[in-house]
């Protein structure tokens, strides 16, 4: 080949290379400036839509996380699905069913037909039924109820419930051949149409709308009108909308009281009859007065003997102090005597105390002294187990309980184990002793709830202060750091006295 040619192929092979090197070259920054003009147009129009394009990728993030959820929800509940019908086909299940409709059955109809002890009902408030009760409790019975369910005075109550013991016979008494299948809201609904208005009902032949409230009652109870709770929550209902005001004055006569329930119960009655109920009544009413005064402290630190089933029925503020058969004795009167007692602030002494002593816990200690036995340090009264001795023999809880010191107290709990029973601190109940030694320490007091539902604790101490009372939420009581010293708590559960 000539070098003419050479030459000419040698550029044009050169020529080749630039043009596709300039080629190349043009495409990059062909693309470079594409893909620039898209990023700017696409930020362009970003901006310009308000981030309408980030917010549609966030949404559809979002879309997918909620479709996740739904689909997280729906396998759930179709698990849930195949778990119950894998359930359904088990016979465990089918005998677990079974046992819970018969247990409701039988709940059922103990609920209608069982004994009224037995029942619920929240619209009953409570009243009792005297065929449930001793004979010799009925008075007193229905007097406390209409005491606890009204606000007549303590006359009119016992005067009633000495009334539903005479008439406790005659609770059944109709004036009307009743229909076979005629209940309480069939007899009512003749009395309301005009067919029975005459009707004359129960122990007093109420008429007119003291029998219907009886009806009413005994509809809204759901027991039969001629239960003595029907009859009682009736004469309630008749009382609480009376506008006698004789039945509710406490400073009125006992014959006016009298007269206010004859009128009321349309009970004929001459006067000599009235007077002569005078002073049974009266005496009746002083001891409705006590116990309605304990009635009320129930739940505020004081229970009064009530057992079910042989079981003291006991909770945190509850007494402490057992009668020996399963029931609580009532502690108010010992909690009382502390209160008095005992000082609201505490009162440093350096001798017996006597000098600083109250009216109160002079009488209180004589009064202790004749119930247990002579004190032989009759004037100390700065002393812990004086306090606890003392409120023991004056409420005639524990009239053996040593005068002192503190470790023959102790000794005695330990070695009677047919009156004193050891408890858990995390157990106390209202009444119980606290006694402290080890370390130097001799100490004892007292735990009690008061009347108004507080947690005190009464003490007094050797030659340094006299008995006070002071107010403990702590779940155990641990006057002045007694460090080194055990603290054991004592429950009487022997017979009283």
């Amino acid at each position: 080949m000539s070098l003419g040619n050479k030459a000419k192929d040698a550029l044009m092979t050169g020529a080749s290379k630039t043009k596709e090197i300039t080629t190349n070259g043009i495409n990059q920054v062909k693309d470079k400036a594409v893909e620039s003009a898209k990023n700017s147009v696409v930020d362009g129009a970003d901006k310009m839509t308000g981030g309408a394009i980030s917010k549609t990728e966030q949404a559809i993030k979002l879309a997918k996380k909620l479709a996740q959820i739904a689909w997280n929800v729906i396998k759930g509940i179709i698990d849930f699905v195949t778990f119950i019908i894998t359930m359904l086909f088990n016979p465990i299940t089918w005998w677990l069913l079974f046992g819970v409709s018969v247990l409701l059955i039988l709940i059922s109809i103990f609920q209608v037909y069982g004994p009224t002890s037995f029942k619920f009902d929240p619209n009953n408030e409570g009243i009792v039924s005297l065929e449930d009760i001793d004979e010799d409790k009925k008075s007193e019975a229905a007097s406390l109820t209409f005491s606890q369910h009204t606000k007549i005075n303590n006359n009119v109550s016992a005067y009633l419930g000495k009334l539903f013991e005479q008439n406790k016979d005659k609770l059944s008494y109709i004036n009307k051949t009743i229909p076979e299948g005629c209940d309480s809201k069939c007899i009512l609904d003749k009395v309301n149409n005009g067919e029975w208005a005459d009707i004359e009902l129960g122990a007093w032949k109420l008429k007119g709308d003291n029998a219907k409230k009886v009806l009413e009652a005994a509809v809204k109870s759901k027991v039969n009108w001629n239960k003595s709770e029907a009859q009682m929550q009736g004469i309630i209902s008749a009382i609480n909308k009376s506008k006698d005001k004789t039945l509710t004055n406490t400073d009125g006569e006992v014959s006016d009281s009298i007269k206010a329930v004859n009128n009321l119960l349309n009970i004929q009655m001459s006067d000599s009859d009235v007077e002569k109920l005078n002073e049974e009544i009266k005496n009746s009413a002083k001891s409705i007065e006590e116990k309605v005064q304990k009635v009320k402290r129930i739940g505020q630190g004081n229970c009064l003997g009530r057992t079910e089933g042989g079981k003291a029925l006991e909770d945190e503020n509850c007494s402490g102090v057992d009668d020996g058969n399963g029931g609580s004795i009532d502690s108010s009167d010992l909690i009382d005597f502390l209160e008095e007692y005992s000082l609201s602030t505490r009162i440093d002494v350096s001798d017996s105390g006597a000098s600083r002593a109250t009216d109160k816990m002079k009488a209180g200690k004589r009064k202790a002294q004749e119930n247990g036995g002579a004190d032989p340090l009759g004037e100390l009264y700065a002393s812990c187990d004086r306090l606890v001795a003392a409120a023991l023999k004056a409420t005639k809880i524990d009239t053996s309980y040593p005068w002192g010191n503190v470790r023959a107290q102790d000794a005695y709990v330990r070695s009677h184990p047919e009156k004193w029973k050891q408890v858990n601190p995390k157990d106390r109940k209202s009444g119980d002793v606290i006694i402290w030694l080890g370390g130097g320490v001799e100490h004892t007091a007292i735990f009690g709830v008061n009347k108004a539902g507080k947690k005190m604790v009464y003490q007094a101490s050797y030659q340094q202060y006299i008995p006070h009372k002071a107010e403990t939420s702590d779940n155990n009581y641990d006057p002045d750091l007694m460090v080194g010293a055990t603290m054991t708590y004592w429950r009487y559960v022997g017979k009283k006295g």
